[in-house]
């Protein structure tokens, strides 16, 4: 899933990392031996920067979660990182327009969770779900325009939930017959591409 032709390259790549565990956390370093104050810039709490808490349970990531599960009508299966990403790729969209949108979003939620928080650790910034929110909604209506070959005049991804469920077809397709002719007529039978050429 996470090698799905919409998700860029560098963001696979990420998730590749953020599976083995090769992400550059404090749980991460403390097996190769470097020892680091550690401390979540997550949640006011301040606890333990570890894979599971950045991406999955602490307060920025369990609210991201909940806000694209709640307008997609995604519920969380279990308590770990990997429960999100099973509740979204194992679930069954009533339309078929939705299931590249069930595939992408996890990886892109992931990926800006994890840019929040480096902007947070390396320019001392807040991590705020609003902006993590808007970051995954402009890549993902990025990818919808690339795939339709037109521009959204959309907002907010509430608005492109609603603009998918009446989103027409790209392509239309009608059954085509033929009838012979009487006897002794000639008929040339085309398949259309010169329709129109002088």
């Amino acid at each position: 899933q996470v090698w799905h032709p919409q998700i860029p390259l560098k963001i696979s790549f990420f998730m590749l990392q953020l599976f083995v565990g090769k992400l550059p956390l404090t749980d991460a370093l403390w097996k190769v031996g470097v020892q680091l104050a550690s401390k979540c810039l997550c949640c006011p709490d301040r606890a333990t920067e570890l894979l599971e808490h950045v991406f999955s349970e602490g307060q920025v990531a369990m609210e991201v979660w909940s806000y694209f599960g709640n307008i997609y009508g995604v519920a969380r299966q279990g308590s770990s990182l990997r429960a999100w990403l099973m509740s979204w790729w194992m679930s069954s969209p009533r339309l078929k327009k939705w299931r590249v949108l069930f595939t992408v979003l996890p990886s892109f939620i992931y990926c800006h969770i994890w840019k929040a928080r480096n902007k947070a650790y390396y320019a001392g910034t807040r991590m705020y779900v609003a902006k993590v929110c808007r970051d995954v909604f402009t890549n993902v209506k990025g990818m919808v325009e690339a795939q339709f070959g037109r521009r959204l005049g959309l907002h907010m991804l509430p608005q492109l939930y609603e603009w998918s469920r009446d989103l027409l077809p790209r392509y239309r397709f009608q059954v085509v017959g033929w009838k012979a002719k009487a006897a002794r007529l000639l008929t040339l039978n085309t398949d259309g591409c010169s329709k129109g050429n002088p």
